[in-house]
């Protein structure tokens, strides 16, 4: 017994130390740190057992690799395609979580874990902010873009506020460090739609901490925006920053922009409708991966983009059907996960004053799981509206708290007969598969986004 209590630490620890090592490396575009976590997933997949799993979860988990390799190979060329392994790596992690996390206190080591991801990203991005010597410069990390880091953070902030405001001693006492540290990060990170997002994490952690514990919990929750305003102020202040103008404004980044966000808004909206008609211009396949920008600037005079900053709008446009699909297919598994969460299970002991809200004694006793349910919408929402999927580091923290969310649902399954268990590791081969052969084949695998000049393209008459 033992043993296998080592076992199981040993194997979260790696998978999490490969995220770590993504989010490290340029958020997973540099260096060879994406594959070998993708590797490190494995030996937390198959002591989860995940291949008891339902077949469905593992077939909708390899059609987003193959999908993207299908595209590649109908339009004749791999640029673009190393995205099957990103979409791999979360796929996965999400399986391995889903298999593994089948108890409360399970999930709480494995949210632990996250929130120790957004904890290490904070730290990373700090030193290089503040060694900068401008309070005012946005905070970016190793996403090197700022929207991207904010909404990393806030998806690991929800695990952790609800740690503070539902866990027990220690596990709350992290909790609120790690939600005050990057809570102050997404202040510094000027990003307007994570700051909105963090503010309705923190809402929803005042609720869930009012049903958790009545009146301390809800004191819990009131604490975590004035602990997080105050740490921000801290971090901007003349203590780290004597010789600048700007210290002690941890607003700064974000004054002056209203005519900048006014812009961005009115150029989404252009942007989505261009990727909706240049799907539908070739709606089996799409127009080709990394050719948005390109196509773009064919249809009409516009700035230099290539991303229409909405992901499933994205897989239209250059995949059509066949990339579109699996994605929606996800984004439809994300809702149904939200309504079934929610739905009172059957046979609970514990009586819920509202029929469609976990009870206190539910929140109390797995608050990760709510977190992550909590970190999971968010990640789903915002990726309708900037490029977050072009970075692994925001897919795989994706893939944790969707598996942290979903694992309860399928902690009592029953083993599977054999041979479904054998179509599910032969899922997980092919997965594996498209990945690498995606990533091998893409010329520029690290490659975010296609950059693009003025004049760049000779559009067809």
């Amino acid at each position: 017994m033992r043993i296998g209590r080592v076992v199981d630490a040993v194997v979260l620890v790696i998978a999490l130390v490969g995220a770590a090592l993504v989010a490290r490396h340029d958020a997973g575009l540099a260096g060879p740190w994406l594959p070998v976590a993708l590797v490190a997933t494995l030996p937390l997949y198959l002591v989860g057992r995940g291949w008891r799993l339902p077949w469905w979860l593992h077939a909708v988990a390899a059609a987003l690799p193959v999908s993207l390799v299908l595209v590649a190979v109908a339009h004749g060329y791999a640029d673009g395609a190393a995205r099957s392994m990103r979409f791999a790596y979360g796929a996965l992690l999400a399986l391995a979580l889903i298999g593994w996390a089948r108890s409360p206190r399970r999930r709480l080591a494995a949210g632990i874990g996250v929130a120790a991801l957004v904890a290490d990203q904070y730290i990373t991005a700090w030193f290089p902010w503040w060694g900068g010597g401008d309070p005012a410069k946005l905070m970016w990390g190793t996403f090197y873009w700022h929207n991207q880091f904010g909404i990393y953070l806030v998806i690991g902030i929800a695990v952790a506020a609800a740690l503070a405001v539902a866990g027990r001693r220690i596990f709350a006492l992290l909790g609120f460090l790690v939600t005050f540290l990057a809570g102050a990060g997404v202040v510094a990170s000027g990003s307007r739609a994570s700051l909105a997002l963090l503010g309705v994490v923190l809402a929803v952690a005042v609720v869930i901490g009012l049903a958790a514990g009545r009146w301390k919990g809800a004191v819990r929750g009131l604490v975590l925006p004035i602990g997080v305003v105050l740490t921000a102020v801290f971090m901007t202040s003349a203590v780290f920053f004597p010789n600048t103008d700007a210290a002690g404004d941890p607003t700064s980044g974000l004054t002056g922009r209203d005519a900048e966000a006014g812009r961005s808004v009115t150029e989404r909206i252009k942007f989505w409708g261009d990727a909706v008609r240049l799907g539908a211009s070739s709606p089996l396949v799409g127009i080709g991966l990394q050719a948005y920008g390109r196509a773009l600037q064919c249809v009409r005079d516009t700035s230099l983009t290539s991303h229409p900053h909405n992901e499933y709008l994205l897989a239209w446009a250059e995949g059509g059907a066949v990339a579109a699909l699996p994605v929606l297919t996800v984004l439809v598994g994300v809702v149904w996960l939200v309504v079934i969460s929610l739905r009172r299970p059957r046979g609970l002991e514990v009586e819920r004053r509202i029929s469609w809200l976990p009870s206190g004694a539910e929140l109390r006793e797995d608050p990760v799981r709510w977190g992550a349910l909590l970190g999971l919408v968010v990640s789903a929402g915002h990726a309708a509206f900037d490029f977050d999927w072009a970075y692994p580091a925001l897919l795989a923290i994706t893939g944790l708290v969707g598996g942290l969310a979903a694992a309860p649902l399928f902690a009592e399954r029953p083993a599977p007969k054999t041979g479904l268990a054998i179509l599910n590791l032969g899922l997980v081969a092919v997965l594996l598969a498209a990945a690498f052969a995606g990533y091998l084949a893409d010329p520029v695998p690290g490659e975010a986004l296609r950059p693009l000049t003025p004049g760049m393209y000779v559009c067809p008459e």
